[in-house]
């Protein structure tokens, strides 16, 4: 009887969660930014590197450039984008810590060219979020260039991420969106 109980009781969970988010779009997305911090994290701790503690956080940022798009060639290109801009600006303050004016000017470079750009707007807003967690850095261009290195292996875990999620979702999703339409039972 307790069985049957937990049964229709996660049915009728299931049920609830499933009327707000009938596509499991936003659990989708939840696991999406999730899964590439946890194996930045793991990577972390199986590698360790020793001033790289960052790498969980770039992968998540990386990957939510993604959500404004729909087609594989402009979420790459926008993930590459942002890694970019993470990546000039993480080695800006790094190498101009101490020279706060000119820090200051080629900040400003940046942030202008990350938002007078139309098109990548919305992906470069999330690479301002590194560059602002970047100025807790230790100071020189080793730890820019050893920042750089980290975020370009959070790009490549990205990558690889979405690629799966892409894969692996895909008839999730599409199985989710005909029952809606009351085409599959």
């Amino acid at each position: 009887m307790d069985t049957i109980k937990k049964i229709f009781f996660l049915s009728n969970f299931f049920r609830f969660i499933h009327s707000y988010d009938p596509t499991s779009e936003y659990f989708i997305n939840a696991l999406k930014f999730t899964i590439p911090g946890c194996i930045g994290i793991f990577c972390l701790i199986y590698f360790r590197w020793p001033s790289n503690f960052l790498i969980f956080f770039s992968p998540p940022i990386i990957m939510a450039g993604t959500l404004f798009y729909i087609d594989y060639k402009n979420k790459i290109i926008n993930m590459a984008v942002v890694s970019l801009e993470m990546m000039i600006g993480q080695f800006v303050i790094c190498v101009f810590y101490k020279h706060q004016v000119v820090l200051i000017i080629l900040l400003f470079l940046l942030f202008l060219v990350i938002y007078g750009s139309r098109k990548y707007r919305m992906g470069g807003g999330f690479a301002v979020i590194q560059i602002a967690v970047c100025l807790g850095f230790p100071p020189g261009w080793y730890n820019g260039v050893e920042g750089c290195i980290g975020i370009l292996i959070g790009f490549i875990i990205s990558i690889i991420s979405l690629l799966l999620f892409e894969y692996f979702t895909a008839r999730f999703r599409m199985r989710s969106s005909l029952r809606d339409c009351k085409i599959i039972n």
